[in-house]
């Protein structure tokens, strides 16, 4: 079963709305957009758009109203459906990405079997080892969007895959109603050939009967599109600076 853009837009935005929370910033939904006026965690947007009717939500229009007037800190917009042009109100596109879906799939112990083990985290100090693998190191710690507070939200999962004793691979999953949001996904070189194989059975597992979604680019999107993962959209992201 594939799910719509709009779905996983949503998933998405709920993960960035508790993002926001747990560096202390109060989102709020509209009825065609996520968006927080606060200063964004590094590599999150200000807004993201829930529907193809963005311009018609009033709350939207004000905000961008109110970037016109006052624009203090960088701003960026999570076109979730590629279909606006901001570049008037002083944006320019960031990057652009392809909304994902992996259907259900029900996997036995046998399935996908491989020497990566797959576990949550739940420490501050084994957070502080993913989060030095998912940026390689090259992330100032204090800095990073991804803090302790998250790791008490029932709603959340942060993965570490194992291989030989060190950490090898990772990503973050967020609960919805109907489905689960993959995010910040990523691999070492040492990660063995299967690593996303048995990711996704890993995923499945802890959440089974639920469909997967995501997005992404370039090489990672050629790699899930060849595990399981099927395109159902695109999106665009638009950054204005100071």
């Amino acid at each position: 079963m594939l799910v719509s853009a709009e779905t996983a837009a949503r998933n998405n935005a709920e993960l960035c709305h508790a993002v926001f929370a747990a560096h202390r910033q109060a989102g709020s939904f509209g009825s065609h957009s996520w968006s927080c006026r606060g200063q964004a965690p590094l590599f999150y947007p200000n807004l993201v758009t829930l529907t193809r009717d963005f311009s018609a939500d009033a709350s939207s229009e004000a905000l961008l109203e109110h970037l016109d007037r006052d624009l203090l800190d960088a701003w960026a917009v999570k076109d979730s459906f590629d279909c606006l042009d901001l570049s008037s109100s002083g944006f320019k596109p960031l990057f652009s990405a392809t909304w994902l879906c992996y259907p259900p799939q029900q996997f036995r112990d046998s399935d996908a079997a491989s020497d990566l083990h797959w576990h949550r985290i739940q420490s501050s100090s084994d957070l502080q080892n993913w989060r030095s693998a998912w940026n390689a190191g090259a992330q100032d710690d204090e800095n990073s969007p991804i803090v302790p507070a998250l790791l008490a939200r029932r709603d959340i999962d942060i993965l570490a895959g194992s291989y030989d004793g060190q950490l090898q691979a990772g990503c973050i999953l967020n609960r919805s109603a109907d489905v689960v949001g993959l995010s910040n996904i990523f691999r070492s070189e040492a990660a063995p050939d299967d690593w996303l194989a048995s990711c996704m059975a890993a995923i499945s597992r802890l959440h089974p009967g639920l469909p997967i979604v995501g997005y992404d680019s370039g090489d990672m999107l050629q790699a899930m599109l060849g595990n399981g993962f099927q395109e159902i959209g695109s999106l665009r992201v638009w950054l204005r600076s100071p």
